[in-house]
């Protein structure tokens, strides 16, 4: 509580919108989780304007505003995590079965064309073993970030398990998707991941289903898909024992 800022040289008051010169102020900091959040300031063009009773009211007015910050940042934080997965960003499995019967509903009205692709990362678990967690993690998270990148701001990716991701991709066809994803596979065979000094190439395999051809529930579709997928990895893994 300032009550004569001209005594003041460093206090810097601004003037009002009529040029009034400000005379006194209070200022009261808001602290949210102990990091400085803002301040709320009552400032008077008169001398000596506030007093003990007005503090008081400050501060009851600064907790306040403190209560409802952290009240309504905790609902934010709740609300992200029961729609995102928290490593990646992604949306999580149960908000991403709700957003695909909403779709679903649009898009019969729309009569727009869905396909339905899972993807996997292969040897995450190798990656595991041999590097730690901490290098699986990464490599989850930097997969997830370049797939964000091939997904358009219409279309819907999301993880639903530990090295399984799941995206739906709206009037497009399945060879245009095949390219692309493709493509990706390429670009990440020759960009390893740096984590620790060791280089790790990020695999993944995919397999595509067509809605409501393949199934008309999202979980039926994931398995059709997940069915494939499996298939064509087990495949490649027995050509590479053959070979």
């Amino acid at each position: 509580m300032v009550n004569n800022v001209d005594k003041f040289d460093k206090i810097k008051a601004l003037d009002t919108e009529k040029g009034n010169k400000i005379k006194s102020t209070i200022s009261a900091p808001i602290f949210i989780e102990r990091q400085l959040y803002g301040f709320v300031n009552v400032d008077s063009i008169y001398n000596y304007a506030f007093d003990q009773t007005d503090l008081e009211v400050m501060e009851y007015m600064r907790n306040q505003i403190e209560i409802a910050i952290s009240k309504h940042k905790l609902y934010e934080e709740i609300v992200y995590l029961s729609r995102f997965d928290k490593l990646t960003n992604v949306y999580n499995r149960r908000y991403f079965e709700e957003l695909f019967d909403t779709c679903v509903n649009k898009t019969n009205e729309l009569e727009k064309k869905i396909l339905l692709v899972v993807f996997d990362l292969n040897e995450l678990k190798v990656i595991n073993d041999t590097y730690g967690h901490l290098a699986g993690d990464e490599l989850i998270k930097t997969f997830a970030s370049a797939l964000g990148k091939c997904v358009r701001s219409s279309d819907i990716l999301a993880r639903i398990g530990g090295d399984e991701f799941v995206g739906i991709f709206f009037d497009v066809d399945s060879q245009t998707l095949v390219k692309r994803f493709d493509k990706l596979i390429k670009k990440f065979e020759n960009n390893p991941i740096t984590f620790e000094e060791n280089n790790i190439i990020c695999s993944f395999s995919y397999d595509i289903a067509n809605f409501p051809q393949d199934g008309n529930d999202v979980n039926k579709l994931i398995k059709i898909a997940d069915k494939c997928m499996y298939e064509y990895k087990y495949m490649i893994k027995n050509m590479h024992k053959l070979s």
